[in-house]
């Protein structure tokens, strides 16, 4: 098995750990994972909405949101212990809200939007 599917198959796993803690489903998890992304590049973005879009149609952010989405399932998943129902989905909703991440993607993410910005100022 390569590095990159053993790593595929790390994050399935967390992510069906996840689930199975919070008893939801994958619509709901995913739901709830692209309400975030859509919180975050709103919180970092502010009201640029051509901004904002141009980050969403790019490749190297959605790496780096499913990347840093998954360390902190598995943190999640390592720091829960003797949380009721409620307490375990109140605990993830807020280690996973946008508003508190303290990650930032990096620079390449935000040029890889801008050039896209450029490319089609160029071509209109």
């Amino acid at each position: 098995m390569s590095h990159v599917a053993q790593i595929k198959a790390i994050q399935q796993l967390t992510r069906q750990r996840v689930m199975q803690l919070l008893d939801w489903s994958e619509l709901q998890y995913g739901e709830f994972q692209m309400q975030q992304a859509e919180a975050y590049i709103q919180f970092m973005i502010g009201d640029d909405a051509r901004g904002a879009n141009e980050l969403k149609q790019t490749p190297s952010f959605w790496a780096w949101w499913r990347n840093h989405w998954h360390r902190r399932d598995a943190q999640f998943v390592n720091d829960i212990e003797n949380l009721s129902q409620q307490e375990t989905i109140w605990f993830y909703e807020i280690t996973h809200n946008a508003k508190t991440i303290e990650y930032t993607p990096h620079s390449v993410v935000f040029a890889q939007a801008l050039a896209k910005r450029l490319e089609k100022e160029v071509y209109q």
